[in-house]
């Protein structure tokens, strides 16, 4: 609930695309950190976790504005 009020507040302020719903957002934010802790876990740390962090946020944070 903290991060999906940050995203509206993101929202309101004209600094996150205006047609983006805050809750499902925070969730996907969410699942996308637990899902690639879990793909690292399981996969016996074979990738780079802070590439892939990287990678991963410049994607989603393109799709925010």
């Amino acid at each position: 609930e903290t991060l999906a009020g940050i995203i509206a507040a993101g929202i309101s302020e004209g600094a996150l695309r205006h047609d983006i719903a805050p809750r499902e957002t925070a969730l996907t934010l969410v699942g996308m950190v637990q899902f690639t802790a879990l793909r690292w876990t399981i996969g016996g740390a074979a990738f780079d976790l802070r590439s892939e962090a990287e990678k991963l946020w410049d994607n989603f944070s393109c799709l925010l504005s």
